[in-house]
């Protein structure tokens, strides 16, 4: 081999070689400036966030309604709308609708909150994301999707899909649906009269607002 020839193929060598640092540079920097999900925590705003009924009698449609509702989001990854699981208690005895009579007697009789004073709801599975909006930058801003997971009402726990649409709000969310459900279904006393009968199917609504995330370090919820 001639000198030329030598003098190529120490050229080429040089060239392989500094190409496959800057690939593996990079790479590390890639890594590097990956982004990192942490376990994220989400609490519910008891200020934003209320839960909410209405059902139909022969007269007319009565509302319920109370704030006083405790929960919280969390995910292992960071990623609340892959892996979210959520839990939710509404203190059953602060439903009111208005007229103090009715109000007690809903507590008393039909949803005999002295023996279930909670009602509940806690994610079985991950969110099933049904369709999403971003912003220029990629960012999430409204997230439809549904939860599967057991609603307890009147100490009666049934399998239900949840329906969802959360919204940002600047660094926090608000998450709002409905769901209809049956009073027999969670063995709740039929609250009719002789000449005003309630139907068996009732709307329940919510409406909760978050708290900023809180991540933690150690890769767990809190």
């Amino acid at each position: 081999m001639n000198s030329s020839a030598r003098s190529d193929d120490r050229q080429c060598s040089r060239a392989l070689t500094r190409i496959v640092l800057l690939a593996v540079s990079l790479s590390a920097h890639a890594v590097w400036n990956a982004p990192v999900h942490a376990a994220t925590r989400i609490d519910l705003d008891p200020n934003g966030t209320h839960v909410g009924f209405l059902l139909s009698t022969t007269w007319h449609n009565v509302e319920g309604r109370t704030s006083h509702v405790t929960g919280r989001i969390s995910s292992s990854s960071g990623r609340l709308f892959e892996d979210g699981m959520v839990r939710v208690e509404v203190d059953a005895a602060t439903l009111e609708t208005g007229n103090a009579r009715r109000d007690r007697t809903m507590r008393e009789s039909s949803l005999e909150t002295d023996r279930h004073p909670k009602i509940t709801f806690a994610s079985a599975g991950p969110p099933v994301t049904i369709s999403t909006v971003r912003d220029a930058s990629g960012r999430f801003v409204e997230v439809s999707f549904t939860v599967p997971g057991d609603l307890t009402i009147h100490g009666v726990r049934r399998r239900v899909s949840l329906p969802v649409t959360a919204r940002a709000r600047g660094a926090e969310w608000e998450m709002s649906g409905e769901i209809a459900v049956k009073l027999s279904e969670f063995q709740i006393p039929d609250p009719s009269i002789v000449v005003n009968r309630v139907k068996d199917e009732v709307t329940v609504t919510f409406t909760m607002r978050t708290r900023p995330a809180a991540q933690t370090p150690d890769g767990e919820p809190d």
